[in-house]
Formats: structure tokens, sequence, C-alpha cells
């Protein structure tokens, strides 16, 4: 990247050449440096390249979260919130601009807010049984990474990532990550039903079997109510030692994160996790 920007300076490509160099920093573990040159670059004010600074912002801050920094991605966003429609020169589209950034940055803000309730504590047992009739023991999975993901098959954005986390689980599940579905379903026969069209190859928690006020309130179920959830999608990811480092990844902080934590070690042997 460095090559490409010292040889072809003024080209079109420059901006998303540079955001790729900071991605790759922050994925390196260097988000100190990412985060130092994406403050310059965010200085340069130039209009074309807002998505760039944009995305490469989110990007560091997701570096640092995956650090368990959670005070540093405030900062950014904030930066980003306060700072990047400065870059429109038209006034009134930069107050359009200001007021969707604004919103993008208030649901990120939104998650860390969560995230500070969970992260570096156990996760409470998940009650109930999968639709094999199994029941699930998170101290069973002490050792491995896995990924609680609470969803259902009415909720669009779920479905829409269940590709990129079946191939996710297919790369790395023989390296110890596993994923438990919760599901936030009314109907029984239209989850098993999507379940066989999907070939999902993890266990599936029917969190609302059994609950006759599920119509009224899908997320009245018990393993909803436990992990204090009102929207969906929602995961937790938790670490070798059984404890929840991430809330809300998905998608490209979660291709990022599970390899990460695939290559820690556990602190604690297998099997040792506290009930």
């Amino acid at each position: 990247a460095d090559e490409f920007l010292k040889s072809f300076p003024k080209s079109e490509d420059a901006a998303a050449v540079r955001k790729m160099k900071l991605a790759a920093l922050a994925q390196a573990g260097r988000a100190d440096q990412a985060r130092k040159e994406w403050e310059a670059f965010l200085n340069e004010n130039r209009p074309e390249a807002m998505g760039h600074v944009l995305d490469a912002g989110f990007q560091i801050a997701e570096s640092y979260l995956d650090l368990g920094d959670l005070k540093t991605p405030d900062l950014i966003y904030a930066v980003i919130r306060d700072r990047l429609a400065n870059a429109v020169p038209d006034a009134q589209e930069r107050a359009e601009v200001s007021r969707q950034i604004r919103e993008i940055v208030g649901m990120r803000t939104e998650m860390l807010t969560v995230s500070r309730t969970w992260v570096g504590k156990k996760p409470p047992p998940i009650v109930g049984k999968t639709l094999d009739g199994k029941a699930v023991d998170l101290n069973a999975y002490q050792g491995k990474v896995v990924l609680l993901d609470f969803w259902a098959t009415w909720c669009q954005p779920c479905v829409a990532a269940l590709p990129e986390l079946a191939a996710l689980y297919r790369k790395h599940h023989p390296k110890g990550f596993e994923v438990i579905g919760i599901s936030l379903d009314v109907q029984e026969q239209a989850l098993r039903q999507f379940l066989v069209q999907q070939k999902l190859d993890w266990p599936q928690v029917w969190d609302n079997q059994g609950n006759a006020g599920a119509g009224q309130n899908p997320f009245s179920g018990p393993n909803t109510i436990r992990y204090q959830l009102s929207a969906i999608p929602a995961t937790f990811l938790i670490d070798r030692d059984g404890k929840i480092v991430r809330f809300g990844a998905s998608g490209r902080a979660l291709e990022q994160a599970v390899p990460r934590l695939l290559a820690r070690p556990a602190t604690q042997p297998a099997g040792k996790g506290t009930p």
C-alpha cells in the first residue's frame, strides 16, 4: 500500500488503498498506529474519501473491541459523529449527511453500552433444550470459542447473516469454534422447515417453546429475558475461558475476532468452568 501511494498519490484508488492499509494495520494488532494514520486521513476533509474514512474508522474501532478496550471505540465514534460530515461543502447536504452518520454511530454506541454490561463476565446458563431434545450446558464448551446467536426466521437481518455465519462455522469448527442458535420464532413448524432448507449444522434452542405469550411478545422466552434482549440479531462471543468478549459482532467483525480467539490458549483447563 505504501509503495502504491508513493508512486500514484493522485490515483482515484488512493483512498481505497489507504483504507486497506489501515484495516491491515488494525488486523495486525497495530491499532494505535492505524488510529493515528486514520485521524490524518480524516483531517484532509476530502468529500470523495468520506466512505473510506468511515469504513476504516469502524474497522479500527472493532480492532480495539477485540482487545477488550471499550473506551477507545467511543472516542473514535465521537470523532466520526462530530467531524466527518465537515468534508461536505454544501451546508444542506452536510446537515443530511451528519444526520445519517449520527444515526449509524448511535446504533454502535448503543451496542457499546450493552457490551459494558456483559464483556468480561460469564454468560447466564442456557435453559431449555435444543430441537433435538438435548440440554445445553455452556460449561461443557469450556476450552472452545462459542457464539450465541439470538435470531428468528421472521428477522430479515438475522436470516441475511446466516450464509456468512455458516461459512465461518465450517471453516473454524474443526479448530474449536461452536455456534449455539437461540430462536425467537413463535411457530415451531416454521422454524423446523427453515432449518431443513438451510441445513444449519449447529444446535438450535427454541426459546419460545411452551411460551403461551410468544404470539404477543416473541421476546418473552426465558433465555431472551436472561440475556436482557429487546432486539435481534444479537450475538454473544465467548472465549476459551467461558467469558463473554464481544456483544453484537457479525460479518467481518466475527471473521476477524474468531481466529484471534482460537489462537489464544485457555487459561483454565477444559471442564473447570464455574457454573
